[in-house]
């Protein structure tokens, strides 16, 4: 289940895709979803935002007993010890006899009967889905109507799922700016997802080079996947694909993703190089008069060397054993 939510208040319970035994439901501002008559099986403890829309969704496993939640994308509680969820009829905005009542607005709710990846969810959640989709129920994009406007008679949710679930509106005022067919939260076409995993570099050389010291930023094609890196004597990566300069050599950085929607495993070289520069406290170059000198390390074998002065005067690059090689 997922639905963007915009909540008026956080005072009592309110329901968002609930049945009687099966809520998923907001209680005194905090977010809870359950299954055979255990209401609190995932919960966000924070409390949700009023007079927003945050998107929510509720997935459950019964391979493996686990159900998750998510708000804006994001995991927020998980429980591997779920119970079983068996079919019932479904509300929006109630569980039962329009009890709980939701206070506030629905957008884009989606029934699934297979558990959603977080990268689908990340994916989708802005945007309206492209049909069909394996294991979409019902789908509710709430696009009818004249927003705020004089929409009496228009009681039908349509679903475009295919599946035929048309909802029914119930003790709707369907006139003015509040119970009624308002704004919504997204609008748009959702592209495909992919279902390849790739390092994604800005840089245009197929090695990706980072020096000794610096760090250089690598992200994923999907999320939720781990960083490695062959040599951490070479170069480290942090979870969120930042690599860091440790000696001088090179690294393979992988990104391995397993999951029901991506799997794969994604690599990139990364050369390490030396830099910095070692200097004494009294270099200066304020007049031509005063000499100074400054010593590159570790010693470079590769690239280029550029000095940039603000003063004229004479340049001269000599290498370790003494000997000139530009001036």
């Amino acid at each position: 289940k997922e639905a963007w939510v915009n909540s008026r208040s956080n005072s009592g319970k309110c329901n968002i895709i609930s049945s009687l035994n099966s809520k998923f439901w907001i209680d005194r501002g905090v977010i809870k979803a359950g299954n055979n008559g255990i209401e609190n099986v995932v919960v966000d403890d924070s409390e949700i935002a009023t007079n927003t829309w945050v998107h929510f969704a509720v997935t459950y496993d019964a391979a493996s007993s686990t159900m998750r939640l998510y708000k804006n994308g994001s995991l927020v509680a998980e429980n591997t010890s779920s119970p079983s969820y068996s079919s019932e009829v479904t509300y929006l905005a109630t569980y039962k006899d329009g009890l709980e009542l939701l206070r506030g607005s629905l957008d884009e709710v989606r029934i699934w009967n297979r558990a959603l990846c977080q990268s689908e969810i990340q994916h989708n959640m802005n945007c309206q889905l492209a049909l069909p989709q394996t294991g979409l129920r019902a789908y509710y994009r709430f696009n009818q109507g004249i927003l705020a406007g004089v929409n009496t008679g228009l009681t039908a949710l349509t679903d475009v799922s295919g599946n035929g679930f048309v909802g029914t509106l119930l003790n709707f005022a369907l006139i003015g700016d509040s119970s009624n067919w308002v704004a919504g939260a997204v609008s748009g076409a959702c592209s495909p997802l992919s279902s390849s995993v790739n390092i994604l570099y800005t840089g245009t050389d197929t090695i990706a080079t980072v020096a000794v010291g610096s760090v250089l930023s690598l992200a994923a094609s999907v999320p939720g996947g781990v960083w490695t890196s062959s040599n951490s004597s070479i170069a480290t990566v942090g979870t969120t694909g930042t690599v860091y300069g440790v000696n001088v050599g090179s690294a393979t950085i992988s990104y391995s993703v397993s999951s029901p929607c991506v799997s794969g495993v994604a690599t990139r070289l990364v050369n390490v190089i030396g830099g910095g520069v070692s200097r004494p406290t009294d270099f200066n170059t304020g007049t031509s008069a005063n000499d100074a000198s400054f010593v590159l390390y570790p010693n470079p074998t590769e690239g280029s060397i550029y000095f940039v002065s603000n003063v004229s005067g004479t340049v001269s690059l000599y290498s370790v054993d003494g000997k000139q090689v530009a001036n």
